[in-house]
């Protein structure tokens, strides 16, 4: 059987990071002599014009005079054949390379690795996404690493109002990688206008993607959220077991004595959803 369709063979391969079974071992080996014995017929052919062409050719370039290194163009079309067989060897060799055959854990290992600090779960650039971003493979063994995705940064901005959806969507998808692992995670609205209603309703989804999990729960820093926002927060009572530590930063900005009191009333309300939690510390 000729290289190319022993190419063929293992085309599938080639375009993943897949490990080879037996079968395809063999028509790798099989493929790498035959490529082999081609670079030797080109050698065989031309032995002289081959060894030369590795070899770099001083050469006086114009003013201001420096020395360069080139090849006539008969040597560039004697190489040209030899360097694309070697570069398809390399590329075929690849695929009976040892790290084809780690097992998804010790790769899901290396990826925890690259989101060692909070992922923003909103930034399609933070290290965490890399991952999926080079195949299918690798993409499946991340986004099944409940560790990899139980420590979250949640950034609310006004720019999310544009396109509510998908952000929604993003985030639930985060939260649902993270499985049955502890999730640790920061909402923060620090930059987000408090008043407007499309971004009290964004606030709102957000904290109810949240709440969906509170059972999960370990470490809770609610980040310059409102009274209002927070009022959402009493449907987890009792239903938060694993929660250790809590940051309630409420923004409730009030005028006179009545919206004082009235702050208070609505923060101890609030602050009642998390009296029944067993292994809250802090």
């Amino acid at each position: 059987m000729s290289s190319r369709r022993l190419l063929v063979a293992i085309q599938h391969l080639l375009l993943t990071n897949d490990s080879p079974s037996s079968q395809d071992s063999v028509i790798v080996s099989e493929c790498v002599r035959l490529i082999d014995d081609q670079v030797a017929k080109l050698y065989a052919a031309n032995p002289t014009a081959l060894t030369l062409a590795s070899i770099a050719i001083p050469r006086i370039s114009t003013p201001p005079f420096f020395v360069s290194s080139t090849r006539s163009p008969f040597l560039d079309q004697q190489i040209t054949p030899r360097s694309e067989l070697l570069r398809v060897r390399e590329r075929v060799q690849s695929v009976a390379s040892a790290v084809r055959r780690l097992p998804a854990e010790l790769w899901q290992e290396v990826f925890v690795f690259l989101g060692n600090t909070q992922i923003d779960v909103f930034n399609p650039r933070d290290p965490v996404y890399l991952p999926g971003q080079v195949c299918l493979k690798w993409r499946s063994m991340s986004q099944s690493c409940s560790r990899l995705w139980s420590d979250i940064y949640i950034d609310v901005t006004p720019q999310m109002a544009l396109d509510p959806s998908s952000y929604l969507s993003r985030l639930h998808e985060v939260v649902k990688r993270s499985g049955n692992f502890s999730l640790d995670f920061v909402l923060d609205c620090s930059e987000q206008g408090k008043q407007d209603q499309e971004g009290q309703e964004l606030r709102v989804a957000l904290l109810v993607i949240l709440m969906q999990c509170s059972f999960k729960w370990r470490i809770a820093h609610f980040c310059c959220i409102t009274f209002s926002d927070a009022l959402v927060l009493e449907d987890i009572r009792g239903r938060v077991p694993r929660l250790e530590s809590l940051i309630l930063e409420v923004d409730g900005k009030g005028v006179g004595t009545e919206a004082h009191e009235r702050a208070e009333l609505e923060y101890t309300n609030i602050v009642s959803a998390f009296q029944i939690a067993p292994n809250l510390r802090k």
